[in-house]
């Protein structure tokens, strides 16, 4: 079974979270993403936006060393 809590693996049936978790605790899964096309430029200018304050909140999965670092180097 696999144990990284998440609304993702109470909302999968049983036989993809084994699955899923692979996936998403191979080693550059994050960083290998590319972006949603139009966002980087989208996000660029909300940024440029007067009294605009741009957060980014992201969550690091439990139990796999390479999440957190990952998403830094993307961001």
């Amino acid at each position: 079974m696999c144990y990284y809590g998440s609304w993702l693996n109470d909302s999968l049936l049983f036989e993809f979270q084994e699955k899923m978790a692979n996936l998403y605790t191979t080693p550059e899964f994050f960083s290998s993403m590319e972006p949603i096309p139009g966002a980087v430029e989208a996000v660029k200018e909300i940024c440029n936006l007067e009294n605009t304050e741009v957060f980014i909140c992201t969550v690091s999965l439990r139990n796999f060393d390479n999440c957190l670092p990952e998403k830094v180097t993307i961001l």
